[in-house]
């Protein structure tokens, strides 16, 4: 049940205020209004700046675990939130709050509207559409595991337990060939090495972005699965970490003896051999 302070009761002067906190814990505060304005949200003191705008669109509270329908506009801002910055995912997973307040007199409170955070960016011409995920997101994710040969845990997480250390390397970008493609001189190992690995990048413009999945890896040649938001360049330098196909035998055997953590099924049965009849067995 919602509380609305009594001073917005009736109150023909609300607007809609959106307060941000991204995975770097930056937050943004945003107002429909035309000028700022500082409101207190969770009890911290935020700006709402006026720019840029955000535009909500079929706007749903159902009753129930069903997500609401929501879609958000936004205008990318060159000042605060940058086309660049989307791509590059830093907006991703961000917490997200809307709420109502007077825009006459932003000390009155605030109406709760909804929480959540920000899922998937498309962007269009001029503006990004962006889904919101309320908090209701979480009980409509499948939590049971399904048989399969290959491992299910991430490389180095808790259930896989390898050391990643030994397996990461520092280098420096000797070639450009596209925002997909670039060579280091300084990496020497075996072809496939870094595939299905992770690039950081430690300097350059994309420094502070997220980090690429390795596509592929031959001699030197480091292929990216997407492309870079900002130009690769000459001396960039980077931290790229050994990839794992999920194979029980050529990785988690051979390259990083680990089989007593492997996380699938490499035994299970095919189709054929589940569906196949029973055989008859002579005496």
């Amino acid at each position: 049940m919602k509380t609305v302070p009594s001073g917005l009761v009736n109150c023909g002067t609300l607007v809609f205020g959106v307060r941000i906190v991204r995975s770097d814990d930056e937050v943004f505060g945003f107002t429909e209004h035309d000028s700022d304005q500082t409101v207190t949200v969770d009890g911290e003191s935020t700006v709402l700046s006026a720019t840029p705008g955000f535009a909500l669109q079929s706007l749903v509270s159902a009753a129930g675990v069903g997500v609401d329908n929501t879609e958000v506009f936004v205008i990318a801002d060159d000042a605060v939130m940058t086309r660049a910055d989307i791509l590059a995912r830093k907006w991703d997973g961000a917490k997200v709050y809307f709420f109502r307040y007077n825009w006459k007199l932003p000390s009155a409170g605030l109406i709760p509207v909804k929480r959540g955070s920000f899922g998937n960016f498309t962007p269009q011409q001029g503006q990004f559409r962006v889904e919101f995920r309320d908090l209701r997101q979480a009980l409509q994710q499948n939590s049971t595991w399904v048989i399969q040969e290959a491992c299910r845990w991430r490389l180095g997480d808790a259930r896989c337990g390898v050391d990643l250390a030994p397996y990461t390397f520092a280098a420096e970008v000797t070639a450009v060939a596209s925002a997909y493609e670039f060579t280091s001189t300084d990496l020497d190992q075996a072809a496939d090495y870094f595939g299905e690995g992770y690039v950081e990048w430690l300097t350059g413009l994309n420094a502070g972005t997220p980090g690429h999945k390795v596509k592929s890896f031959a001699a030197g040649v480091v292929t990216l699965s997407e492309f870079a938001v900002y130009a690769i360049e000459v001396g960039d330098t980077f931290s790229i970490v050994a990839g794992c196909r999920k194979r029980w035998d050529t990785d988690c055997k051979t390259k990083f003896d680990n089989v007593i953590n492997f996380g699938g099924e490499k035994d299970k049965p095919t189709r054929d051999e589940l569906a196949s009849p029973p055989q008859e067995v002579s005496a």
